[in-house]
């Protein structure tokens, strides 16, 4: 305690003998003398009675002591209140008793004042208890109509107020958006939480209720209990009083519209920002009508044309009408084009300009639409095109073509990077690298010879949506690569999502609809590259991070990305060593036949507890084993740890040999040479035979290892082996050629089997009966409910596996399984 409340004890002392020399001491309501600053004087002794505490427990402590936490605002208040007013209504708190309960006390105050100074010399309390009271008002809600329930959970916040604008009744939201409580809010006015520049409007809103008895609106800033300010809308209604035609009270709804405001600012700025570019971009800019007339063109413009002003260029164009264009039917056919698909790209024409000479330019429009779809104008770009001819006959001349595309190769993409970079250090370029992922299964599963006329198909698309000075280039067999200048970072990000678009738009080759998945990593020039190989490989990095979202397909790189690429060497050196140390464990998930509910077997599933990272996920480590070939030892290890594990079942329980075990293989272990051979003997060292394991390989899997008339597969039915295909339906389209592989199963991926019930269109009736049109069986993958198991059964679907029945468990919880004679049908409720 500091000096300042030791010089107190004296006084307090006297005073206290002096109270206790007075008849408060007999009453049996609490009486408490204070100082200004709520710290207690003297407490009479009935303290002892109602709340179990003795006298000196709360001598020289604050008012706030033994308080309830959410009521401790509410005390300071009512001091900070009492040190302005003096006299001011009693308030009501919870306070904690001896014996660790909260009762409800209500107190009221009287300040005493100085006589000679006429400053606060203390301040009088009365408090008594209202526990009852407050849970019989409590019990009158709870019979009261679920209004209030209601009005507390909305997500706006409702209120009433004096038609002063003085708080009587606030919703429970009042917490969640402004910070305060119910109680904190009400008794004061909207005006004292307002922002002092709104104050105006916020007078202007009850006038204008008191004037109209209908619903006005106010947009004002409030503030927050945290210091901050809040954009409120609040609309109100005047609530009449039915005998005096007068407004008694105000209804109000409020909500939170920080952020619409936040936006409509940004629209704002964005607007202004707009318009500064258009008018100092030194690239040609205009607008145009619906019917093809030019509404408005920057200065930029109007110097390409040879126009003193955009003014004077609005004006001449009015008068020549579709003279503008040296070959008149340009203009029909630009305006067809755009209403036709929305936007013409590095259209090639000749126009006149103002002293009538030619020149060739390119102009790119798009539509601008309105919410309802509606076109509002269309906006577009014009530059002049220069002669390449110089370019091109480099190119030609110093070998540095694709062969195939005769687009510049990465030999001469890095030498005009390398130029750009050294010469200009602007922040606006950027490359952006496109990734042409499943080629090599194309080329597999269609039986193409060669794949060049894909790759000029593409080719030639691209070239049809880029501008002239864009540079174009051919990476590799599957990698092409884009150098963009003096483009805003939203523009890349069109022309990316603008190149995947006509990506994925499928090609024609063989008479056969081909679909190509792209991905692309965008890397802008903000750490000033100095070397090119530098900023394509950043972009390589962005691209692989596209790869991994599995949405917009296109990633601009960032530290993160870099930092994410050093985490997952990492993780790969990890996983190396895990493998080579069998650090990794098996996890088995039970199969069970869904008429019978009986354990029909396993599938088992790797799992890597890292000592420093904790569980990583297969979904994590299962690509990179597969990206660096680690997959084949660690696969192999899998197929051993299985095939040894259903090989100690069967010693203890001589039914196990009816269980199969199910295991998931990549198309890199499938092409291994003499993979089946080796699967043989450790078939034979275990004894287990080749129907008691099932190989799970996916579509893409499947297609992939479909080449010299599916040998591989047929090598391993030669084993007895079962196959499945794992994940039916997420995969390539592969129905059409589904028959010509011995395939046993079909497992329906888990995001089928979440749709059940919920939609009319679910595809797992189609693939059951595409299963057993074919003569396979199927499993249902990630059964969660009974609803979904019910569904199933009558379905005829002959297997599953889920959380309904277990999620995946160690080999001690699987043997435990095992040895429960193999499960009963009871468990899951079937059978009879």
């Amino acid at each position: 305690m500091d000096n300042s409340q030791e010089n107190r004890r004296e006084p307090v002392s006297e005073k206290g003998e002096k109270y206790d020399q007075t008849s408060l001491d007999h009453l049996t309501d609490l009486i408490s003398f204070h100082t200004g600053e709520g710290i207690y004087l003297y407490i009479s002794p009935s303290c002892k009675s109602l709340l179990g505490y003795d006298i000196h427990n709360f001598i020289g402590q604050s008012a706030e002591v033994l308080c309830h936490p959410e009521d401790c605002d509410l005390i300071r208040q009512f001091y900070d209140k009492l040190k302005k007013q003096w006299n001011i209504n009693s308030i009501t708190y919870r306070m904690r008793h001896h014996g660790g309960h909260y009762i409800w006390l209500e107190t009221s105050a009287k300040v005493i004042p100085n006589q000679e100074t006429g400053e606060i010399e203390e301040i009088f309390c009365l408090t008594r208890e209202v526990t009852q009271q407050k849970r019989n008002q409590e019990q009158f809600k709870s019979h009261q109509q679920p209004h209030t329930f209601i009005l507390d959970n909305l997500p706006d916040l409702v209120t009433t107020h004096t038609p002063e604008g003085i708080y009587q009744y606030v919703s429970q939201v009042s917490h969640q958006l402004l910070g305060y409580y119910p109680q904190e809010l009400i008794s004061r006015s909207i005006a004292s939480f307002c922002h002092p520049q709104d104050q105006p409007l916020i007078k202007q809103f009850y006038q204008e209720l008191q004037q109209k008895k209908s619903l006005a609106t106010v947009t004002y800033r409030m503030s927050h209990k945290d210091g901050h300010y809040l954009w409120i809308e609040t609309i109100g209604k005047g609530i009449i009083h039915p005998q005096t035609g007068d407004i008694k009270e105000i209804l109000a709804t409020s909500r939170d519209i920080t952020k619409r405001k936040q936006i409509e600012e940004a629209l704002i700025q964005a607007e202004r920002q707009y318009y500064k570019i258009f008018e100092k971009s030194n690239q040609g800019i205009f607008k145009l009508s619906s019917d093809g007339y030019f509404l408005d063109v920057n200065a930029a413009l109007a110097q390409l044309y040879g126009y003193d002003s955009p003014q004077e260029l609005l004006d001449k164009i009015h008068d020549r009408a579709n003279q503008f264009y040296v070959e008149a039917q340009n203009q029909d056919s630009i305006l067809n084009s755009l209403r036709t698909d929305g936007e013409i790209l590095n259209f090639h024409s000749q126009i006149y300009c103002k002293q009538g000479e030619m020149i060739e330019i390119e102009e790119t429009i798009w539509a601008i639409y309105d919410q309802y779809g509606d076109v509002l104008y269309y906006q577009g770009t014009a530059h002049k095109i220069e002669n390449n001819l110089q370019k091109e006959e480099e190119l030609a001349n110093n070998n540095l073509r694709d062969r195939v595309t005769y687009l510049p190769n990465r030999q001469w993409f890095y030498q005009q990077l390398e130029t750009i970079l050294l010469e200009n250090h602007s922040h606006s370029l950027a490359v952006i690298l496109i990734h042409l992922d499943n080629l090599h299964l194309l080329h597999e599963s269609l039986n193409i010879t060669q794949d060049d006329d894909l790759i000029i198909q593409i080719t030639k698309r691209l070239q049809n949506k880029l501008r002239t000075e864009d540079i174009l280039a051919r990476l590799g067999e599957d990698e092409f690569i884009l150098l963009v200048q003096n483009q805003s970072a939203r523009e890349i990000i069109l022309i990316a999502k603008r190149i995947l678009n006509i990506i994925h738009f499928p090609f024609e080759i063989n008479n056969n609809q081909v679909f190509v998945r792209g991905y692309i990593g965008i890397n802008f020039n903000k750490i000033n590259y100095q070397k090119p190989e530098i900023m394509v490989r950043d972009a390589q990095l962005a691209m692989y991070r596209a790869k991994t979202q599995g949405k917009e397909n296109y990633a601009i790189f960032n530290p993160k990305i870099k930092a994410d690429a050093l985490t997952r060497i990492q993780l790969e050196t990890d996983l190396r060593q895990a493998i080579k140390n069998q650090k990794l464990s098996l996890s088995y998930q039970p199969i069970v036949e869904l008429n019978t509910g009986y354990l029909r077997g396993f599938e088992a599933l790797v799992r890597w507890q890292h000592p420093v990272k904790g569980n990583i996920s297969p979904v994590e480590f299962i690509p990179i084993a597969e990206e660096t070939g680690l997959i084949n030892s660690l696969g192999w290890w899998v197929l051993e740890q299985a095939c040894y594990q259903l090989q100690t079942w069967q010693n203890l329980n001589t039914k196990a040999g009816q269980l199969v075990i199910n295991v998931n293989v990549s198309a890199q272990q499938l092409k291994q040479e003499k993979w089946d051979d080796r699967l043989n003997q450790l078939l034979e060292s275990t004894g287990i035979e080749g129907s008691q394991l099932k190989l799970e390989i996916t579509e893409t899997c499947l297609l992939e290892t479909a080449q010299n008339e599916n040998q591989r597969v047929k090598q391993l039915k030669n084993l007895g082996l079962g196959l499945c295909i794992d994940d039916f339906g997420t995969g390539y389209s592969s129905l059409s050629r589904l028959h010509e592989f011995p395939i046993d199963t079909l497992k329906i991926d888990r995001s089928f089997i979440s749709q059940l019930g919920i939609s009319d269109k679910s595809i797992v009736p189609m693939i059951i009966n595409l299963a057993h049109t074919l003569g396979m069986n199927v499993v249902a993958e990630g059964i969660e409910t009974r609803e979904q198991f019910n569904q199933l059964q009558g379905l005829n679907c002959e297997l599953g596996q889920g959380f309904f029945f277990a999620k995946p468990m160690t080999n001690e919880q699987a043997t435990h399984w095992v040895m429960q004679d193999i499960k009963s049908r009871h468990e899951f409720g079937v059978g009879r």
